[in-house]
């Protein structure tokens, strides 16, 4: 009982439910239907916002569809027709579906439109709305851009009787296809079709019109748009008469087209376009001042205006005024026409700022044809050379090189390449741009001339060898020998360079033969047989040659020098006083003295050249000293030194030293060491080189000076630390009887080598034990080779005691087992031992033959040859050999000096 209560009570309610949604659908649709569409918009949405789950829901929302169809909301009309057209149940469906077709038609969603079309069927529909809707779907494909499609439909609509409503909408939309895709032969066929038809609208009049006339145009049918635009354009308007006058033109109806384009102009007088198209005509008829007189009015601000104006006072012969609107345009507003008249322009001014412009715009010059091309390239080439701005120039060069490889002047822009590429001293590009040239083989003047030039380029690079190949190659041409002199005189500095002075004196000297003598040539021919110690034959070449220089007469005095003719140096008379090489001269006469003895009046000479011989110029200093030290050396020689000590003007320890070393070799004893002490005194020593050191330390050592040779020996221990040095000091120090100095030196970590000696030496000055010193130094020397100093020392050392301890034999015994090669290289003193050991056993024959020896073997020690000579002349005086003695002295005076004390 209660189920049934509930279920009647249930009915009640949804009866009343459903009284009510009916009343609110009926009441929005009598809004619809009695034209409020506003209110019935808002109804129904209300409607289906409160209702959704109702059966009215579908017809309201189509309903509400229709209403905002009214009221032009088509893209909510659309959005809710959306909702209901999947549904073909639906009452309304085919309703529907057309007004989404046509929604979604008009909100320009034509794909969407088209879709629900071919899902549409149409047979159920009346023949209007067939009708409308072929239409949508023609203007759909036609947006679509589906041409076929479009076409298709059209060709039904068009042959479908009775369809004439959306005919004329239809052929316009398929006009403006046709020329918005440029098809203008569909074009006109349809327009064509229009105006049989003469169904269009006034107002489209115009626009049909010129889309005719445009596409008549656009196919070239110039005679039939101006046929039509005669016979049907009764109206003025612009852009047909535009296109009407371009007909005109192209049909070669000049003078009509200007008439249209005046009536164009006057009617729109700020289109510059019709003044441009006038002054064209009038340049094709080839009235070039009736185009500037139609352009020039109205070129103030009209750059192209004025471009044309630089064109036609160009062809009028008018530079100025060219140049003049040349001046009003920027190099990169001229078009491709004015910039070949700018060019020729500035070409024509010499205007070489203009012409390199090019160069920082050289794309600009593609745009030119070939040939000129050819001529700006080249134009860019010559300022760029002529300003020496060598590389941009090389780069334009190769541009043009690259392009115009069959030009007839190509290897000509060859070497004007090479040229430009040798002056920015790029020579091995320039040698590889040469021997382009010459892979042309036209063995023609250029063809020589580029191994001229590579030549050069060789020479520059020090590739003598090269560069004679190539001067050959031009010297062997037998028809182009422009440039012969100046080939043939670098082929012999080639050949000096690479030091083939035989062959650079023969070319030389078929220069002169050829060209004349200079002094410059003789300078060459005497340095080529100079260098190639021909020196027989310089003095054989110069002997009949006058106007020589002083250079070459300073080269006789140095060829008899080197062939041993003193005497022709000493007295060579020909050098000028204000030479540059009299002091050359000078010197090679002092060592020519020496060398020949020729001391003969040489102290008037001396006093003669004194004047020549000023200290005081720092340019000619080292010159005069050097003369002045072979002078020093001969006085000194010949014992006239009473006049020396003011010799020299500037004193400084070079010069000292040198007195000394002088004086030291020529053993004046007390003056080198009065020099010798000046070092010492005001520690000029120390400026001195090792070797020089070690000079004045032998003497202070063989002079038994221990103090200074001590002071020495330090010195020479601050630049080097040699086995000698060491060993010396240590001597010194033992013979000083610094015993404790001495050990210092034992157990310095660097005197490891020595140890062993030292510590003899030390032992012996301890206990003065002579025969354990003597078996400890035999034991050294018997352990070592005698190739290094300290056995070198020891073995002397050695020596020396056992001759003191008049143990002469024993001294033979040690040295006759030394050989001779080994015998230079030890101390003289060794030798000299040896010769008064043989003395001291009665043995003078050996004794001489040993001292004779010594003048050979150690001529550079003047102070033990000296000695050994003194024995000889000893042991000859006493046996009454006074004839072998004087001989001896005068052996050992031509060689040193004047024996002294005898």
């Amino acid at each position: 009982m209660t189920r049934l209560l509930f279920i009647i009570s249930f009915l009640i309610v949804s009866a009343g439910a459903f009284s009510n949604e009916l009343q609110d659908f009926n009441l929005s649709l009598s809004y619809y239907r009695d034209g409020f569409y506003e209110i019935a918009e808002k109804s129904f949405t209300e409607f289906v916002n409160k209702n959704p789950s109702s059966t009215y829901k579908s017809k309201a929302l189509y309903y509400l569809s229709l209403s905002q169809i009214k009221i032009n909301k088509i893209k909510e009309s659309v959005g809710n027709l959306s909702k209901i057209s999947n549904d073909k149940n639906f009452e309304y469906y085919n309703e529907a579906a057309y007004y989404l077709i046509l929604g979604l038609f008009l909100t320009g969603e034509n794909a969407k439109s088209e879709s629900a079309i071919k899902n549409l069927n149409i047979g159920s529909f009346s023949e209007e709305r067939k009708e409308k809707i072929l239409y949508v779907s023609i203007v759909n494909n036609i947006n679509l851009n589906n041409k076929k499609a479009s076409l298709a439909k059209s060709k039904t609509y068009f042959e479908t009787t009775g369809y004439v409503k959306y005919r004329y909408e239809i052929q316009k939309y398929l006009l403006n296809y046709f020329i918005t895709n440029e098809d203008y032969q569909n074009a006109v066929q349809i327009f064509e079709a229009a105006l049989l038809e003469n169904k269009f609208p006034e107002t489209d009049k115009t626009l049909l019109f010129y889309n005719y006339v445009l596409s008549l145009s656009k196919l070239n049918r110039y005679d039939e748009l101006i046929y039509f635009v005669n016979k049907y354009v009764d109206f003025f308007d612009d852009d047909i008469y535009k296109i009407f006058a371009d007909a005109l033109y192209e049909t070669k109806k000049y003078n009509e087209s200007i008439n249209i384009l005046n009536i164009i102009h006057k009617n729109n007088g700020k289109d510059m376009d019709i003044i441009k198209k006038i002054a064209v005509i009038y340049i094709e008829l080839n009235d070039l001042y009736k185009a500037i007189e139609t352009v020039e009015p109205y070129s103030n601000n009209n750059k192209e205006f004025i471009q044309m104006l630089c064109d036609l006072y160009y062809r009028i012969n008018n530079p100025d005024k060219c140049r003049y609107y040349l001046s009003k345009l920027s190099f990169n507003e001229l078009n491709d026409v004015n910039l070949r008249i700018f060019f020729n322009i500035a070409n024509y001014f010499d205007k070489q700022d203009d012409i390199l412009l090019f160069y920082d715009n050289i794309d600009k010059i593609d745009k030119f044809n070939s040939n000129d091309r050819n001529q700006v390239l080249y134009k860019i080439a010559e300022v760029l050379y002529n300003r020496k701005i060598y590389d941009k120039c090389a780069f334009i060069l190769d541009k043009w090189l690259k392009e115009f490889t069959d030009d007839v002047n190509y290897d000509k822009m060859l070497m004007m390449k090479a040229i430009t590429l040798k002056n920015d001293k790029r020579y091995e590009q320039a040698i590889i741009e040469l021997s382009k040239i010459q892979k042309l083989k036209k063995k023609d003047a250029l063809y020589y001339e580029s191994f001229v030039e590579q030549g050069e380029l060789y020479f520059t690079l020090r590739e003598y060898g090269s560069a004679i190949n190539c001067y050959n190659e031009y010297l062997n041409s037998k028809d182009y020998n422009e440039r012969k002199k100046e080939v043939l005189l670098q082929l012999g500095n080639s050949y000096y360079n690479i030091k083939n002075f035989n062959n650079s004196y023969r070319t030389y000297a078929e220069y002169a033969n050829i060209y004349g003598y200079s002094e410059n040539l003789y300078v060459k021919i005497a340095n080529s047989l100079i260098k190639s110690e021909k020196y027989a034959e310089l003095l054989n070449y110069f002997s009949d040659k006058t106007g020589i220089g002083d250079y070459c007469q300073y080269m006789i005095v140095y060829s008899n020098y080197k062939l041993n003719n003193y005497a022709k140096v000493v007295n060579f008379k020909e050098i000028n006083k204000n030479s540059a090489y009299l002091l050359d001269a000078l010197y090679l006469s002092a060592l020519s003295r020496a060398q020949n003895r020729y001391f003969d009046n040489i102290e008037e000479e001396y006093n003669q050249i004194k004047r020549y011989l000023s200290e005081k110029d720092p340019v000619k200093y080292d010159k005069v000293v050097a003369i002045k030290k072979e002078y020093f050396k001969l006085f000194v020689r010949l014992n006239k030194i009473s006049n020396l000590d003011n010799f020299f003007s500037i004193i400084n320890s070079d010069i000292i030293y040198f007195q000394g070393y002088t004086y030291d070799k020529n053993l004046y004893y007390d003056e080198a060491k009065r020099h010798y002490n000046i070092l010492l005194n005001n520690k000029q020593y120390k400026e001195l080189s090792e070797n020089e050191l070690s000079v004045i330390f032998d003497f202070y050592r063989n002079n038994n000076d221990l103090d200074s040779s001590l002071l020495v020996v330090d010195a020479l221990l601050s630049k080097l630390y040699h086995e000698k040095f060491v060993t010396e000091k240590f001597d010194i120090l033992i013979e000083k009887k610094e015993i404790k100095a001495a050990s210092e030196i034992l157990n310095n970590e660097k005197t490891k080598a020595f140890k062993d000696y030292f510590q003899v030496c030390i032992t012996f000055e301890e206990n003065g034990n002579k025969n354990e010193y003597k078996n400890g130094l035999v034991k050294l020397i018997n352990n070592k080779k005698i190739n290094t100093y300290l056995s070198k020392h020891i073995l002397l050392k050695y020596l020396k005691f056992e001759f003191n301890d008049n143990n002469y034999n024993t001294v033979l015994k040690y040295v006759t087992k030394i050989s001779d090669e080994e015998f230079v290289n030890l101390s003289p003193e060794i030798k000299y031992l040896e010769g008064l050991s043989y003395y001291q056993i009665g043995d003078e024959k050996s004794a001489v033959q040993l001292f004779l020896k010594m003048f050979y073997m150690y001529s550079q020690y003047s102070y033990w040859v000296e000695k050994a000579i003194r024995q000889v002349v000893s042991i000859y005086s006493k046996n009454g050999e006074t004839e072998r003695a004087n001989k001896a002295i005068e052996m050992f005076e031509d060689k040193f000096f004047k024996l002294r004390s005898l």
